[in-house]
């Protein structure tokens, strides 16, 4: 069964540049601003015996394939305890992965590192030396410019460690200026990046996606991390369904108009029925096996009015316009039986020419089932192909702080019609098994 879905996935792609330049509002805080900044904050808060310096890493590579039981390394502790920086647009996980692979000490500025830390005091007065300039000569500010008698790098780190502290409280009253927060917040990108404020080799690091806009984007994958989309979980199981987002219609793949028809038809069909006159089926909220329901029940109708004399339908404005919405329903899903991977694959191996001819009204039919199928499976590579993509990662953290990580490929994906089954739409969010669907 081949689907696809339009001339080809990337007409779904969302404008990343589009999103960045509409002119963004004030920053709130420092949690609507630059997660480098967000990172000071926590610094400040939880690095008591030296707060200026950012701990870096060493973390391993991420995963090439499917794993279940990773681990951070070195890095485990602070992994963990940055687990609870959330937020509407950091969720649980994204804040501590970003972390482990931005401060990757084999990528950082030498010039900013100090032993196992990253001076961010420093890297502001280099990275933002402009703007500190002008902080430290607007009286209002009162900057104890003594501090800052030091002419080096160097010397910066030889300061004592309570001088150093002295600076941090200065140097981050600086950071979180509004000014200052407004530049983190509306940071441009850098290649799939979000360019990095105080850490900017943010390349072959990592970065929030800039296409999420610093707000939840069920549309994008949450990170970019060495190049590599990945979308961050936190289910107690990843190998279990999960929520991968909603649905939606655009101007050439509707789906929710599709399901829309075909429920209408198994809603009217089930009136008739004394079983179905409490089986009315919404489009939002379904499991796979009511697909296959509906589907059934638009087969009965079509062999309705195929038994009725043209003559009869021909010449009726109410037949007409049923059979014209059995003609829609056709056309609809004809995008799904001519859709293919991003590579140019088939999604499915089995062909199905017409959903009309295709389907059966006898409850079991294979074919309904195929047919069913066919639809799930489009919708379901559409919307990983929208994040993480194909080739891109899932990463998941559970309740117990295991770390797995899930390798998207539609080449695994399975021909099994009945794998897709347990596929189920909850106020148009789609939740699906990976693992079930794998080869």
């Amino acid at each position: 069964m081949s689907l696809s879905t339009l001339q080809g996935f990337r007409d779904f792609e969302v404008s990343d540049d589009a999103l960045l330049e509409k002119k963004m509002p004030d920053s709130k805080g420092v949690m609507d601003s630059h997660w480098d900044l967000i990172m000071v904050a926590w610094c400040m808060a939880n690095q008591k015996e030296k707060p200026y310096l950012i701990p870096v890493t060493s973390p391993p590579d991420p995963p090439n394939d499917t794993v279940s039981d990773w681990s951070a390394g070195a890095s485990k502790k602070t992994f963990e305890d940055l687990l609870d920086v959330v937020k509407s647009g950091i969720g649980r996980g994204e804040f501590s992965l970003w972390w482990l692979y931005n401060f990757d000490k084999k990528i950082l500025n030498k010039k900013y590192v100090d032993g196992n830390g990253f001076d961010w005091t420093i890297a502001a007065r280099f990275e933002l030396a402009d703007e500190w300039k002008e902080w430290v000569a607007d009286k209002k500010n009162r900057v104890d410019t003594k501090l800052f008698w030091t002419r080096g790098v160097t010397d910066m780190k030889r300061q004592p460690v309570g001088i150093r502290k002295k600076i941090a409280g200065e140097v981050y009253k600086f950071l979180m200026s509004l000014p200052i927060l407004n530049m983190g917040k509306r940071m441009p990108r850098a290649g799939k990046n979000t360019a990095g404020l105080l850490q900017t080799n943010v390349m072959k690091g990592a970065s929030e996606n800039p296409a999420k806009g610093g707000v939840e984007n069920e549309n994008v994958s949450d990170l970019v991390i060495r190049n590599q989309y990945v979308e961050v979980k936190a289910y107690d199981n990843i190998k279990a369904q999960i929520k991968i987002g909603k649905i939606s219609d655009d101007a050439n793949f509707k789906p929710l108009e599709m399901f829309n028809l075909i429920f209408s038809f198994h809603n009217l069909f089930s009136l008739f029925t004394e079983k179905g006159k409490s089986d009315r089926l919404k489009p939002d909220n379904i499991h796979g096996n009511d697909l296959v329901t509906a589907l059934t029940s638009l087969a009965s109708v079509r062999d309705l009015f195929d038994s009725i004399p043209k003559k009869f339908t021909e010449n009726s404005p109410a037949f007409k316009s049923v059979i014209k919405v059995m003609e829609d329903i056709e056309e609809s899903f004809e995008a799904f039986n001519k859709a293919k991977t991003p590579d140019g694959k088939d999604v499915f191996t089995v062909k199905v020419d017409k959903l009309l001819k295709q389907i059966e009204p006898k409850e079991g039919s294979k074919k309904t089932l195929d047919a069913a199928a066919v639809l799930l499976k489009g919708i379901i590579i559409r919307k990983l192909n929208e994040k993480p993509g194909d080739t891109n990662m899932y990463f998941n953290v559970d309740k117990q702080k295991n770390l797995q990580w899930h390798k998207v490929e539609f080449d695994k994906m399975s021909n099994d019609s009945e794998d897709y089954l347990i596929t189920y739409l909850k106020d148009n969010n789609l939740h699906i098994n990976m693992d079930r669907m794998e080869k």
